[in-house]
């Protein structure tokens, strides 16, 4: 689709400068969607991520922590330590957004990578919250329970 093509369809569906550098509106709005409610739901956390100079495996790290039943101490001010860099990185990335001149696929990259690192500072941040441990034991003690009730209606169909 052309420039021109896009020009005829609805003001509203161009949401975007398909061709070329994005202006400043359209950063800022892709910007926002960094801090929205739900911005970070179902985002993937990186796999690897630079954090103040550091090369960190983010996502193993915040799947090792957020899989401890019970964190010690020693865990949650380590996973506070690295939550205040990915704090960091997250308005690193957010200034790059407003302040750079990027195409679309560029800012749509950086949104979804600070959208991952905010995912990831959400998770270790809810490491001290005290029911979390109780919230994901229900969660599997449910699954279970509804893999029972499926295998034995099961077992009575094929009688």
């Amino acid at each position: 689709m052309t420039s021109a093509d896009r020009q005829g369809t609805d003001e509203h569906e161009q949401i975007v400068n398909w061709d070329g550098v994005l202006s400043t509106e359209e950063r800022q709005r892709i910007a926002a969607r960094i801090r929205s409610a739900f911005g970070a739901v179902g985002a993937r956390i990186p796999d690897i991520e630079v954090i103040d100079g550091k090369r960190l495996n983010l996502r193993d790290i915040v799947f090792d922590y957020i899989g401890k039943e019970r964190p010690t101490e020693a865990d949650i001010e380590m996973a506070d330590k690295i939550a205040g860099g990915l704090e960091r990185k997250v308005k690193e990335l957010e200034e790059r957004l407003r302040r750079d001149q990027l195409s679309e696929r560029a800012a749509v990259d950086l949104m979804r990578e600070a959208l991952g690192v905010l995912r990831a500072l959400q998770q270790l941040r809810g490491l001290r919250d005290p029911s979390r441990g109780a919230v994901a034991r229900k969660a599997v003690l449910t699954r279970v329970d509804d893999e029972r009730r499926w295998l034995e209606f099961m077992k009575k169909v094929k009688r």
